[in-house]
């Protein structure tokens, strides 16, 4: 939906197929919304900041509420920032006044019911990209069943979580994707809590507030294998809980009121992919965010808004390259 918007900007036509019959109702939207700018890679971290200030300027839910990190190794550049207590007093932490959190389904919605000029989102559509006889083919339920060919001019950006793994094997892009699944706890904010999101790496564990819950996770990244089928289970690990609880008491378990899993894909280098496919010249690649989606989607997509227009892009897209895996 960002890179819609971007294109949307431009003036190029678009069509977005979505396979679901509402935007964000399987992995996109059940995130923790957390804005965040530091980064030991400087590339993301470039791009984290270029998102900052899109949300700053232009999301309405954003909240500048800042972020109480406690780093587990000193790779980012914050020793000067401000040092305040955690929540739990225990020890303290870097206060990074910048970051903030976004509402995910109020900003998808935004998003998704945006007066658009030049294009439209095509719902319960559950498009692929096939290979027949070397030409590529978009594949339309009810449409084109068989596949329709692309023209010369046609450009198709594959943005689709897991469906990208899936696509990348159909394409042979050796894109190598990876799915992690993580569960975010949902708890009853009994104290009233307002402050920062507190972030402690050594433990892995962060939470933020959000609205009457505090939301959390203990981190988890749990190999899972790669599936284009819908999965909304929701999958509790009481030791994420106990770890929770203890590192910050305000996860009283008693407290507990809800819990949600997603799955993530991630590259085996950790930097998401956007830019051309290195065989199919109208073939472009989105994918591969992980846990940073909400912190660099922005503005990666609009560099490759940009890119896909033919324009000169702000943000290098050469690191993020398909062509830098496979042959």
């Amino acid at each position: 939906l960002l890179f819609a918007e971007q294109l949307d900007k431009r003036g190029r036509a678009w069509r977005l197929y979505e396979r679901s019959s509402a935007i964000g109702a399987e992995a996109s939207g059940k995130n923790a919304g957390i804005v965040r700018t530091y980064e030991a890679d400087p590339v993301i971290a470039s791009v984290a900041a270029a998102s900052l200030a899109y949300y700053a300027e232009s999301e309405p839910s954003f909240s500048k509420t800042g972020i109480l990190l406690r780093p587990w190794e000193f790779d980012y550049d914050v020793e000067d920032s401000e040092s305040r207590p955690f929540s739990h007093g225990r020890f303290s932490g870097f206060f990074l006044p910048e970051n903030g959190t976004v509402e995910p389904m109020p900003m998808l919605a935004r998003l998704a019911n945006a007066a658009y000029n030049h294009g439209t989102i095509s719902y319960n559509c559950e498009a692929t990209i096939e290979l027949n006889d070397q030409k590529l083919c978009l594949r339309l339920p009810g449409v084109a069943p068989q596949g329709q060919a692309l023209a010369d001019d046609d450009q198709i950006v594959v943005a689709a979580g897991e469906g990208c793994a899936v696509i990348s094997e159909t394409l042979r892009a050796e894109l190598g994707l990876i799915s992690h699944q993580r569960t975010l706890y949902e708890y009853r904010n009994g104290s009233d809590y307002a402050g920062p999101g507190e972030w402690d790496e050594e433990s892995g564990c962060y939470f933020r507030p959000w609205g009457k819950t505090l939301v959390a996770t203990a981190g988890e990244q749990i190999p899972v294998p790669v599936t284009y089928a819908r999965d909304d289970t929701p999958v509790k690990s009481e030791q994420s809980l106990a770890l929770l609880e203890q590192q910050f008491p305000l996860l009283n378990h008693a407290a507990l009121v809800g819990y949600r899993t997603c799955r993530r894909t991630m590259p085996l280098d950790n930097r998401p992919f956007c830019g051309v496919d290195q065989h199919h010249a109208n073939i472009f690649w989105f994918t591969g965010l992980g846990g940073r989606g909400i912190s660099i989607a922005p503005a990666l997509a609009r560099a490759l808004a940009d890119a896909v227009c033919g324009e000169s892009t702000q943000q290098d897209l050469a690191p993020f390259s398909p062509a830098r895996v496979g042959t």
